[in-house]
């Protein structure tokens, strides 16, 4: 994965993604365990990145249990 190489792990790291869209590296860094703010305007694709970012977690939740 890209995000994988371009983002190292350090403590307290953080990604910033002023045109958020869909939510791709929200989605991505929340699996890696960094840190992430997002910036979007349009409302219909915040909605989407957060439906995709919640089915992330609930998925990360199942694979705990």
């Amino acid at each position: 994965m890209l995000i994988e190489m371009s983002v190292p792990k350090y403590e307290d790291n953080l990604v910033i993604d002023p045109f958020m869209g869909s939510g791709t590296t929200a989605v991505a860094s929340s699996s890696l365990g960094v840190g992430f703010v997002g910036i979007e305007i349009d409302s219909g694709y915040v909605e989407i990145a957060q439906k995709r970012l919640d089915k992330g977690v609930e998925s990360e939740q199942d694979s705990e249990d």
